[in-house]
């Protein structure tokens, strides 16, 4: 696993997804965004399933919120939710603005990982010499 740590969330990258954790007292604004997008284009083959859940990532400012919108199927082929705490009503991953990357909502980290699967492996890029 290699980690990454940015100003208002960690990443990190397993073999088969990448997981995104915010960090606490904090919203992910638009900013935070490019700086994700530029480290995955400048590190991963794209897209990358995603493994996050609400309390710890869906704290989005409505300004990045717009932009992940636009851009979202350049960058995720899937995102896992993980619904922890029974928090969010089972057809909360329809109300999301992205159309267009698929989307699941689990109760368990163990279920969303293993339907991750079928969107990963998460590759390196290779580092030219």
């Amino acid at each position: 696993m290699t980690a990454k740590k940015f100003e208002h969330f960690m990443l990190r990258i397993y073999d088969q997804y990448i997981e995104i954790i915010k960090s606490a007292n904090s919203d992910v604004i638009d900013l935070d965004l490019f700086e994700l997008w530029d480290y995955l284009e400048e590190h991963l083959t794209l897209p990358v399933p995603v493994l996050t859940s609400y309390s710890k990532c869906f704290s989005v400012s409505p300004e990045a919120q717009l932009e992940l919108g636009k851009t979202a199927k350049k960058y995720y082929s899937a995102i896992a939710i993980v619904n922890e705490n029974n928090s969010v009503p089972d057809n909360g991953d329809k109300d999301l603005f992205l159309e267009d990357v698929q989307i699941e909502t689990f109760d368990s980290k163990e279920d969303a990982i293993a339907w991750l699967k079928e969107y990963g492996p998460v590759k390196e890029l290779k580092k030219s010499s």
